[in-house]
């Protein structure tokens, strides 16, 4: 069961956690697997294995171990927020994105699928589906449908997320802003 790290401090939950380093993760168990593999087949007698080629077993595990230490954080570079602290939205212009306001001074853009021209209206309500957990870091986290007062709901899929700078939140009309 995915749970999200309470600390706020940290944006992450074991649900797809340290996606970028798994394959250098992979590479550094598969390594240090066969190694063992190795030297227990060298010590039952069954396999010889020259001191140079352990030596290079060794260093390549060291290396892919650096490796992963020194890769850049993919996830602290992009911008988390919970869905509890989604705010407000709007849909400005012809409804192919969506502003989203987090906390009182986060704006996130959304763009949605060319062709969407969502429309928010007094009857018309923004639904999230939160399968897992409820940070959303990117738009395969948002599963939007707009729905009303009748029961008609028109699914949005969200195509990029990001968060806007002050200056981008400055040059929004006001009449636009969640």
């Amino acid at each position: 069961m995915p749970t999200a790290h309470t600390n706020p401090r940290y944006r992450w939950s074991t649900e797809g956690a340290h996606r970028a380093n798994m394959p250098t993760i992979a590479a550094v168990i598969v390594v240090a697997t066969q190694t063992w593999r190795f030297a227990a087949a060298r010590k039952a007698g069954r396999m010889r294995m020259s001191r140079p080629f352990i030596s290079i077993l060794f260093i390549l595990a060291g290396a892919l171990l650096t490796a992963a230490g020194a890769a850049p954080d993919r996830s602290a570079a992009r911008t988390c927020f919970a869905s509890n602290d989604w705010k407000g939205w709007s849909a400005p212009g012809d409804g192919d994105f969506l502003y989203l306001r987090v906390g009182l001074n986060d704006i996130f853009r959304v763009d949605l699928t060319p062709g969407t021209h969502a429309r928010k209206d007094a009857d018309r309500f923004l639904v999230n589906k939160v399968r897992g957990s409820n940070w959303i870091c990117s738009p395969l986290d948002l599963d939007l449908t707009l729905s009303d007062h009748n029961g008609f709901q028109e699914p949005l899929i969200a195509r990029s997320l990001r968060k806007l700078t002050p200056a981008e939140v400055a040059a929004i009309p006001r009449k636009d802003l969640p």
